[in-house]
């Protein structure tokens, strides 16, 4: 998924893990992970340093 085509981010509740959503405009990939909200400031930023 190119990051130019993400559109949001966004963080989800999970039970022990908590849930990535990736937004482009075609669809949504979820993804589990620890630490979820650094991984999501992660890929917002590296989206920001193409504009």
């Amino acid at each position: 998924m190119p990051l130019a085509h993400i559109t949001d981010v966004t963080v989800l509740w999970g039970f022990f893990t908590k849930i990535v959503a990736i937004t482009t405009p075609e669809s949504v990939l979820k993804v589990r992970c620890y630490r979820a909200a650094r991984f999501a400031d992660e890929i917002l930023a590296a989206r920001d340093r193409l504009a």
